[in-house]
């Protein structure tokens, strides 16, 4: 049916049209038996003509009509069809950017996740070298602190004991004893505690407050060694702080790091330090990162006295 109602076969039909058209044209005016110049017009030969023309040429081209408009609408179901195609093609294509805009969305996501994760660990790993470099360099100023004392060689008893046979005493010669790295905290401690007591004879009762007593008893202290314990509690200080403002996680692991590297005695300094006005900026830090947690309160020059003049220090 399709080959049949073509646009070459509507074409031919119309030609057939025009054909029959012009035979019939022909036929009526130049035969006889239809008409005659010299008679008069017949207006029934004239009527059949038209009946022909209308009734066979007309329904013929009719048909060619019907055929052509068939064979358009054909045409447009195809370009519809076409373009439903070409729209479903784009629609896939659509279809697949989307999904090549989001697997390079996950990708991208992906990737910054990744250069979180590096840049956290840069940032931690830049972190590690400067905390370790100053807990390095607080081994090293705890290290190069001396102590310089003399003594006499011989006390009174082993002069006594050690006379020759004439019953002379050996001369009393004095030796210079040096202590170096945390045993001069030991020696620090005692002479902190023998200037508190030597002070504290000489308190007058109500005179003044154990607080401002113990501050300025620390700062005389303080003043005869302040080349050694000056470096050394600027450094401590500003290791705490540095751990503090920096955006490292688990701050107390790092902290605790550190605070194991305190001696009891290192500890106890710190304690009075921090009661100073010298030490009023670290206060804070000890208290937030308890640093005196492991110093035994039973050290502390007046345990009683002293044990609460810090808040949260974890002291055992």
């Amino acid at each position: 049916m399709r080959n049949i109602l073509t646009e070459k076969n509507s074409i031919r039909i119309l030609i057939g049209g025009f054909i029959l058209l012009i035979i019939a044209i022909l036929i009526f005016v130049w035969k006889d038996w239809f008409f005659s110049f010299d008679s008069k017009i017949q207006s029934d030969k004239i009527a059949q003509f038209g009946d022909f023309v209308g009734g066979l040429i007309g329904s013929l081209w009719a048909l060619a009509g019907v055929m052509l408009f068939y064979v358009a609408l054909s045409e447009q179901r195809k370009d519809f069809q076409t373009n439903r195609m070409v729209l479903d093609a784009q629609t896939d294509a659509l279809k697949q950017q989307i999904k090549e805009f989001e697997l390079q969305r996950e990708e991208l996501s992906e990737t910054r996740e990744v250069f979180k994760i590096q840049s956290k660990t840069l940032k931690k790993q830049q972190f590690e070298s400067t905390f370790f470099n100053l807990v390095n360099l607080h081994h090293q100023i705890v290290n190069s602190i001396d102590l310089k004392s003399t003594r006499n060689k011989y006390d009174l008893i082993e002069r006594m004991r050690n006379r020759d046979h004439h019953g002379n005493k050996p001369p009393n010669e004095k030796i210079l004893e040096i202590t170096t790295g945390r045993d001069c905290f030991v020696r620090f401690r005692n002479g902190l505690k023998y200037l508190y007591f030597e002070k504290d004879e000489k308190r007058e009762a109500n005179s003044i407050n154990e607080i401002d007593f113990v501050k300025k008893v620390y700062d005389e202290y303080y003043e005869k060694h302040q080349s050694d314990l000056g470096h050394y509690f600027r450094n401590l200080y500003h290791t705490f702080k540095f751990i503090k403002n920096s955006d490292i996680e688990n701050k107390q692991m790092y902290a605790s790091l550190v605070r194991a590297q305190l001696s009891n005695d290192e500890l106890f300094m710190i304690f009075y330090n921090g009661l100073s006005d010298m030490g009023k900026k670290f206060k804070p830090l000890i208290e937030e990162f308890k640093i005196l947690k492991t110093l035994n309160p039973k050290t502390l020059i007046d345990m009683k006295e002293h044990y609460h003049l810090y808040k949260n220090s974890g002291m055992q």
